[in-house]
């Protein structure tokens, strides 16, 4: 695995070329448009092994049994497939280089808005896909939008379905035992009557709080004999032991709340290896970030980002100390985002430090960040968060 960046006057197969690799596989594996690349853009580099050119007679079956390999693996290391299908002439990656690292669990969000099509690519990297649908007020938990042709594509694609609740009460009184009993109570009736396997809490305001970790314990023993799992979401100003009053957490990404990190190991990673000193890593996912901010505090997917600068031929600048990556709208003045490398270094730190695996917006998500945990990571495709013996970050 390669990271390039584009320079001034280099075409596409020039940087195929370089690489060994057909122009192809170079669009296959990075931003849709990637024809029209930025100058200073990072492009994914994946060197394939074993290739294999598809026929008329082709069938995902058949070259599953023919070369002894998953149809999640065929589908993972060739993501137009679900769109284009088996085009005949065309040729797919059967192996890239053996994955540097170990098993990890994914946990894709999917909210109101996003699409089946987004769905449907992003579920080969997954072993968890959380419904955003949910939402909780002083009345009780109220579903967003109707998950069930969702929930069907998850169980037939045996992924584990969790819905998200976000709590809108920003302030809720945790320390009101008899309110928590019926907040609880509304979360349990709603994952059930989904069909879903877990809860996602996103509590919205401070978890840092003895009175959210009584809670949360009580929350516990509510879910006894009910077989669900509780994810709590938590930040890098909460504390670290909130992971050992839940199954398992997730560390939303910091970087922009960092606006005095002057580099990657002061920032990014000096949060990641605090929280391994006091918090439960091995049930912990890391957030992957897949959007890009303005100077007026404006976010827009990484995607569209790199887009605008591809269509005004804007250069495209990346702080190596930093990892961020920036260029300059005349619109609306500095537009940053996370850079591949950025990427690159938070799964190494997933490896290092014996983190679950990563949670990100399946709409969002660059399909490049996806093929690079792909090439370093075996995603889990049954585990628990709640009883990882046998392997740190699932089985």
């Amino acid at each position: 695995m390669q990271i390039h960046t584009k320079k001034r006057g280099e075409s596409l197969s020039d940087i195929a070329k370089k690489y060994g690799v057909s122009e192809e596989t170079v669009i296959s594996t990075n931003t849709p448009g990637i024809k029209n690349a930025a100058i200073g853009e990072e492009l994914l580099i994946l060197v394939p092994t074993r290739t294999y050119t598809l026929k008329k007679s082709d069938t995902m079956e058949r070259l599953c049994l023919r070369f002894r390999v998953r149809q999640s693996d065929i589908l993972a290391q060739n993501p137009w497939i679900t769109n284009e299908g088996l085009t005949p002439g065309r040729s797919i990656v059967l192996k890239y280089d053996d994955k540097m690292y170990g098993t990890a669990a994914a946990n894709g969000y999917f909210y109101k808005g996003s699409t089946i099509e987004k769905l449907r690519t992003a579920l080969p990297y997954l072993t968890y896909v959380t419904v955003g649908g949910a939402v909780s007020d002083e009345s009780g938990v109220h579903t967003t939008f109707n998950a069930d042709d969702v929930m069907e594509i998850i169980i037939s694609e045996s992924k584990i379905p969790l819905i998200r609740v976000y709590d809108t009460v920003c302030r809720r009184n945790y320390g009101c035992k008899e309110k928590n009993t019926d907040y609880i109570q509304s979360m349990i009736k709603t994952a059930k009557k989904g069909g879903y396997k877990g809860i996602v809490l996103s509590p919205g305001g401070d978890t840092g709080s003895e009175a959210f970790y009584e809670f949360i314990l009580d929350f516990r023993k509510s879910l006894i004999g009910c077989d669900l799992i509780l994810i709590v979401e938590t930040d890098e100003n909460s504390s670290h032991t909130i992971s050992d009053f839940t199954d398992g957490c997730i560390l939303s990404y910091p970087k922009y709340s960092l606006k005095d990190a002057p580099s990657f190991e002061d920032g990014e990673k000096r949060i990641y290896s605090e929280f391994a000193c006091y918090g439960e890593c091995s049930k912990t996912f890391i957030e992957l970030p897949s959007l890009a901010k303005t100077d007026s505090d404006k976010f827009l997917s990484k995607d569209e980002a790199i887009s605008i600068a591809r269509m005004n031929e804007y250069e495209i600048e990346t702080d190596k100390s930093t990892s961020i990556s920036h260029f300059e709208n005349k619109n609306s003045g500095r537009i940053s985002f996370s850079s591949l490398g950025n990427i690159k270094n938070i799964l190494d730190i997933i490896e290092e430090y014996g983190y679950m695996g990563i949670a990100f917006d399946i709409e969002r998500t660059p399909i490049s960040h996806l093929l690079m945990y792909n090439s370093l990571f075996r995603t889990a495709s049954h585990t628990s968060v709640r009883a990882p013996e046998g392997c740190a970050r699932g089985g």
